[in-house]
């Protein structure tokens, strides 16, 4: 640790308090404040459109209110939800909080930055130190004596500052690339609607029983016989690898072998229904034999054409209108309610140009997603450099926030 650097403790240079228990005896309407819970904290930051109040006093409102810069930490869950931080801005000011949060409150903010004590804390709850600190099984608490001692690295104030920058620069950057890539996503599946159900020349409403046709081989599970993956459908992500498996050490009685270009449907629960298309990297695994497969009609359909039907939100609406069962109970589409559905069929030339113009659209928005994620391993990477005393920024750095 470099000089100037200081290894002391989160009570050592912060207020440490846990907030005020809930009780029965204190929802009465006497003297109601807004508070805040563990559920209003997460990685999103602080979400103020769940709160609920009970009964303060004024000397308990003192105590539990929070101010800007404090910064709040989830005090039980389990490992990945404990500790969770959360830094108080002008929204959030004046709340007071429940015991299942920790408020940390720099006691000299001109010695320890409000920032910097985030950032610092921050990046304790990415590397799992809450969780190792605390105590509990499934649930752990961290509570207010084991928070009052977590080590905490102190550098210069100046320096702190700089580490702040940083570490902001890099919110900003992946916060504008989330923004363009939920603009991006909007503008797909406007563009994804508006081809869809274009119409024009050629185009022919049918049904998707008109080009599809329900493929009925089946394979049976012999035992102590090694299968290949088995293909698992999730929600809204299509087709999922699964390991191989013995036969007889499954409740498979039998399985269904796919090729690429078939679609796949299972039975749906609530109001999502996984349906996918087959890919190559899929052709030759299994599914349950209860999932319905069909071969699509190759001259009139290309099954990338129907990969984007799948998604489209009329196609959506209509399966959910043919599912039977209670909204309480599992809801279920059958195969021959799904060939019901009907479809907007363009010439393939046109489908092509289709699948053409949305897969560049994908290609883009991968691309995207690919930067947040290198972004994001670069985060994890400065916050480890720079919290470690270990790393300087240089003095150039002032210079060079002064002049942006």
């Amino acid at each position: 640790m470099r000089e100037g650097w200081v290894e002391t403790t989160l009570g050592d240079v912060a207020d440490v308090v846990m907030g005020r228990q809930l009780s029965p005896d204190k929802v009465k309407g006497v003297r109601p404040r807004r508070y805040l819970r563990a559920a209003n904290i997460g990685s999103w930051g602080i979400d103020v459109l769940d709160v609920l109040e009970m009964d303060f006093t004024q000397v308990e409102e003192d105590k539990f209110a929070c101010q800007i810069g404090d910064v709040l930490l989830v005090e039980g869950g389990n490992e990945k939800s404990v500790g969770c931080p959360a830094i108080v801005s002008e929204i959030e000011q004046g709340l007071c909080i429940q015991n299942t949060v920790i408020r940390c409150r720099s006691k000299d903010s001109d010695a320890l930055l409000p920032e910097y004590l985030y950032q610092f804390l921050a990046a304790q709850f990415l590397r799992g130190v809450f969780g190792e600190l605390c105590t509990g099984t499934t649930i752990k608490h961290l509570g207010q004596k084991r928070a009052f001692v977590l080590p905490v690295l102190l550098p210069p104030p100046l320096e702190q500052r700089r580490i702040v920058d940083v570490v902001e620069s890099v919110d900003n950057y992946i916060a504008a690339q989330q923004e363009r890539l939920d603009a991006a996503r909007v503008a797909h599946n406007a563009l994804l609607y508006e081809l869809l159900n274009a119409g024009g020349d050629g185009w022919v409403e049918t049904t998707l029983g008109d080009v599809a046709s329900e493929f009925r081989s089946r394979t049976k599970v012999f035992p102590d016989k090694v299968y290949p993956a088995a293909g698992v459908m999730k929600e809204g992500r299509g087709l999922l690898d699964r390991e191989p498996f013995i036969g007889g050490k499954t409740t498979y009685k039998n399985l269904t072998q796919i090729k690429g270009g078939q679609l796949v449907l299972r039975s749906i629960t609530a109001w999502e229904a996984p349906i996918a298309v087959v890919s190559a990297e899929f052709s030759g695994r299994f599914v349950s034999g209860v999932f319905p497969v069909f071969d699509l009609d190759a001259k009139r359909i290309l099954p990338s054409f129907m990969g984007l039907v799948c998604t489209n939100t009329t196609f959506w609406n209509e399966m959910r209108e043919r599912c039977v069962g209670s909204v309480l109970r599992r809801k279920v589409l059958g195969a021959k309610a799904l060939l019901e559905i009907s479809i907007n069929l363009p010439p393939l030339v046109e489908q092509r140009r289709i699948v053409e113009i949305v897969s560049s659209m994908d290609d883009s928005i991968r691309a995207t997603e690919q930067t947040i994620v290198e972004a994001k391993n670069l985060r994890s990477g400065l916050l480890s450099d720079l919290f470690s005393g270990e790393h300087e920024i240089p003095t150039s750095y002032d210079k060079l926030l002064g002049a942006a």
